[in-house]
């Protein structure tokens, strides 16, 4: 079923603000490359559609009308589908959409044939809260207002992304160091902002702070700019990658820093095309299992004030600040914006 029917359906369907936020939503999924498959057995003659992506469901959506032979006072409903996965358990998620998603968890009937046999009736975690009696789609959206579609899209970028990580988790592998060493990791990225770091000194005080403020002009980093695999200066080094039709796509490098006890991030790359696809948060989860499974104190990483990209990645991931060069790699690293801070996670 074509997502262009879906749109024509809609239209007929629904009026007002019901028609405006379902095309809003539907907008969306297509734009992250949604399928879109009309409901077949009992489903089979209403305007029902499944929702997949890399063939796992993401959610559901009816729409009521005159031939839709489904009573409601609601003109348009939306079920997210988790597919055995508990991404809505404890993952970022701002405030205010967690409560929004709180007050549309649905909660399942006495039986499981009342929830249409998804054998209902669980004990979830919804972003850090513990909840009874819920469905196995967890989340029902009856006629979302703009605010509960800005919420569903939250929630359907969310579970992309743990389809997305699960699919490339999987073909995680290491790499070995003799093929590997001094194999080349293009790093480009765009920044529209920066950290600037200013350091004052008051009497016997030193007033350290960060800043985030906006380029002129947005900063790029030239994909000629070169890191490698497997360098010499590192000890107990080890790696894992991702291929894809014969090529390396993404990898994270870890080392020992055996005297302080600390395991560093010395490397991690995806390329261009392959970001925000979960790839990098399935990598960090690799090295912080080695941190743990070698009972290392914390797990770090370099970074640099101008990359906004990977610090809020690192962030989101749970990394803080723990320290900073203010002339690591120049002495006019504060100036040029590119001073080098230290984030970590104590484990």
């Amino acid at each position: 079923m074509s997502d262009q029917r879906i749109e024509k359906d809609i239209n007929d369907a629904l009026d007002g603000d019901a028609q405006k936020n379902a095309l809003e939503f539907v907008a969306f999924l297509q734009a992250n490359n949604m399928q879109f498959l009309r409901g077949g057995g009992y489903w089979k003659g209403k305007l029902y559609w499944c929702v997949n992506h890399m063939s796992e469901s993401v959610c559901y959506i009816l729409l009521y009308s005159s031939e839709s032979a489904v009573d409601s006072t609601e003109p348009w409903v939306v079920w997210t589908d988790d597919s055995g996965s508990r991404w809505f358990e404890d993952c970022s998620l701002d405030e205010l959409s967690k409560e929004t998603a709180w007050g549309h968890i649905d909660f399942c009937g006495n039986t499981g044939e009342a929830c249409g046999g998804c054998k209902g009736r669980i004990r979830k975690t919804v972003f850090g809260k513990d909840f009874d009696n819920v469905c196995g789609n967890t989340f029902r959206f009856d006629n979302p207002d703009a605010n509960a579609v800005e919420c569903m899209i939250k929630l359907v970028a969310i579970r992309k992304c743990d389809i997305e990580k699960r699919h490339y988790a999987d073909r995680i592998m290491p790499l070995d160091r003799e093929k590997w060493q001094d194999y080349d990791l293009p790093f480009h990225y765009v920044s529209h902002n920066y950290f600037n770091v200013e350091i004052n000194r008051s009497d016997d005080d030193f007033l350290l702070s960060f800043i985030k403020k906006p380029f002129d002009t947005p900063y790029v980093n030239l994909p000629n700019e070169y890191d490698k695999l497997f360098q010499p200066w590192w000890d107990d080094i080890k790696a894992w990658g991702i291929m894809e039709n014969g090529r390396l796509i993404a990898a994270i490098e870890t080392a020992v820093e055996e005297w302080s006890n600390r395991l560093r991030v010395t490397e991690l790359w995806v390329d261009d095309t392959y970001r925000r696809k979960g790839i990098g948060t399935a990598l960090m989860d690799i090295a912080v299992r080695r941190a743990k499974d070698e009972k290392r104190r914390v797990i770090m990483l370099e970074t640099q004030s101008r990359n906004e990209g990977a610090i809020s990645f690192y962030l989101s991931y749970g990394y803080s600040l723990i320290g900073f060069d203010a002339c690591s790699y120049r002495n006019d690293d504060m100036d040029r914006k590119e001073v080098r801070m230290e984030l970590g996670i104590l484990l």
